[in-house]
């Protein structure tokens, strides 16, 4: 039951950061502003389109190559994505934030799927030498 809740106050979250943090560089009177938004908006994204569906693969998906080629292909798509969303410098500047933030999205993944799904990674010792 822990697992659905959270998975449900982390979508909201992240999705009330996506929403509130979207960068909009068209018409904006303080795009220096939304530059240090950023940080905020890609850690939302990351949570809400990597986080949460990676957890629901590990959850509902027995088969760990299928599981390891979802999230990978899923990871590359939303980091693609997120460079076509940052707009505002350097193509170089844009990748080393996109993947520090991945970095902590994927930390909070993995402190996530050991805290919520232990039997996954918790294996019973059955033979001892």
């Amino acid at each position: 039951m822990k697992f659905y809740i959270w998975i449900f106050i982390s979508s909201l979250l992240s999705f009330s950061l996506l929403q509130r943090f979207w960068p909009n560089y068209k018409d904006n009177e303080f795009p220096l502003f939304t530059d240090f938004t950023i940080p905020i908006f890609l850690s939302g994204y990351y949570v809400f389109f990597l986080v949460v569906p990676s957890l629901l693969f590990l959850k509902f998906i027995q088969a760990s190559a299928l599981k390891f080629i979802l999230i990978s292909t899923l990871f590359a798509l939303l980091f693609c994505y997120s460079l076509s969303v940052l707009s505002f410098s350097s193509l170089i500047f844009e990748m080393i934030i996109s993947l520090v933030i991945s970095l902590f999205a994927w930390i909070y993944f993995i402190v996530l799927a050991v805290i919520l799904l232990p039997s996954k990674f918790s294996r019973p010792i059955t033979h001892i030498n």
